[in-house]
């Protein structure tokens, strides 16, 4: 990994940043973000999840968290651990998400003594910018599904409900 920046583990110090850089990152991905900073908070206690293993946050020299990556995993086999990362747009192009993504690869492992023998292990990824989609198909990554959101931008407000 360069030099340039330092690769951690996050902890609860870098709460804040870490809030704001992924605002940010659903404003870029979604347009808009909506969590509060109790839900992110459940985010990080998520049974099984543990800061010190299934994170690694970047930082400038001066400490600014410019990208994270955090694996998760939602059953009780872990057979399909799932890679969560952003850069921030100042930052990208300089092989951040190169790291990050390759310790996501490596770090899985650590599910692996959690499945039987037998279990085939997927490691899922997300990303609906060009960079990222660029970064996973250069890593052998294939497009297994898609998801398409909608929205409508109101330029009125909607009515009271009539509630009986």
């Amino acid at each position: 990994m360069t030099n340039k920046y330092i690769y951690r583990p996050a902890t609860w110090d870098d709460f804040d940043q870490a809030y704001e850089l992924y605002g940010m990152e659903h404003i870029e991905s979604y347009g808009n973000f909506g969590v509060s900073t109790d839900e992110f908070r459940a985010e990080w206690e998520f049974p099984n999840f543990d800061l010190s293993q299934h994170s690694l946050y970047a930082f400038t020299k001066d400490g600014e968290n410019v990208a994270f990556a955090e694996l998760r995993y939602w059953r009780e086999i872990p057979i399909r651990p799932f890679l969560f990362g952003y850069v921030h747009p100042d930052y990208r192009e300089q092989g951040i998400g190169t790291n990050l993504l390759e310790w996501g690869l490596k770090q899985a492992e650590i599910f692996f003594p959690l499945v039987p023998d037998d279990a085939r292990v997927v490691l899922g990824g997300f990303t609906n910018l060009e960079t990222g989609k660029q970064l996973f198909e250069d890593n052998e990554f294939t497009c297994a599904r898609q998801s398409h959101l909608m929205a409508i931008e109101l330029d009125v407000n909607m009515p009271e409900p009539l509630l009986s």
